[in-house]
């Protein structure tokens, strides 16, 4: 059995913006579609087992609309390890989203234990008079650390870490709004540079897609024609970018299925079906 051991560069181990996950899982899945790929990831009997919300590719043979779209043509035990990459990058990505939105709600939970100090603080130093108007509120009481008012092991954990991180950025002296504020605005680079790598991550898997029917192209429009209002933007948004001479600040788009590019259908049906899917769950 052949392993693959993905080794990172010095440059990259350093990079300010982390592993390169989007780089990882792009490389294993153009490998695997090369003419001589597929030996770069092991395959183990466990992970053949297709996983509830992912692309499943082949087919049973039966002839349907938009059948095999990824994979078509490739042996079985390609098509095995294509899933696999596929299950295994979603759950990935998954994970490191999930990190990013929990240091974000610890870094805003910190933002608001200062503030909660400063309004303590301000109390602190209000002479009887001015207290007195206050008479009726019950006095609230200050917090025994900055940890205290996180409800289980991993949050408290993520809050350390993201405490840890922001007083690095603080340097000496107890952390201040500003170093919050800092520390926000890197967690928001980080996210719209995730944000980028993915739409380039779903171009590449979908730019290997067999070329869609001029039947599947009808049915896509009438599909779409069939979304709720409320998942219409996102689709105009993929249609734009991938195609930037679309009017940009035009509030309806004039659309030929059968005059867009494959990978272009090909996004926009697999964001229809996803929509159409998450309906179900919800009905």
């Amino acid at each position: 059995m052949n392993h693959y051991y993905h080794i990172m560069s010095k440059d990259s181990r350093e990079n300010e913006c982390g592993p390169d996950y989007f780089g990882y899982w792009k490389h294993l899945f153009l490998d695997l579609l090369s003419p001589n790929g597929g030996a770069l990831l092991p395959l183990k009997e466990s992970d053949t087992e297709p996983a509830a919300g992912t692309c499943s590719v082949g087919g049973n043979g039966s002839v349907s609309y938009f059948s095999e779209a990824l994979g078509k043509g490739l042996s079985e035990l390609k098509k095995e390890k294509l899933n696999l990459i596929l299950k295994q990058s979603i759950s990935c990505l998954n994970n490191e989203a999930d990190e990013m939105l929990d240091n974000i709600s610890a870094a805003f939970q910190l933002e608001a234990d200062l503030r909660g100090k400063e309004l303590l603080g301000c109390y602190a130093s209000a002479s009887k008079e001015d207290l007195s108007v206050h008479s009726g509120h019950r006095k609230r009481k200050a917090p025994s650390s900055p940890m205290s008012s996180y409800p289980d092991n991993h949050t408290l954990q993520t809050a350390k870490q993201v405490y840890d991180a922001i007083q690095a950025l603080q340097g000496s002296g107890e952390i201040g709004h500003e170093a919050v504020e800092k520390y926000l605005n890197e967690m928001l680079l980080k996210l719209g540079k995730i944000e980028v790598d993915l739409e380039d991550f779903l171009n590449v898997l979908v730019s290997k897609c067999r070329p869609m029917t001029i039947a599947e192209k009808r049915r896509l429009g009438r599909l779409v024609q069939k979304l709720p209002s409320k998942a219409v933007d996102r689709l105009a948004e993929i249609i734009k970018d991938r195609n930037p001479a679309t009017n940009q600040n035009s509030d309806t788009i004039q659309v030929d299925f059968e005059e867009l590019d494959d990978v272009t259908l090909w996004r926009l049906h697999f964001y229809v079906e996803n929509v159409a899917k998450a309906n179900r769950l919800h009905t």
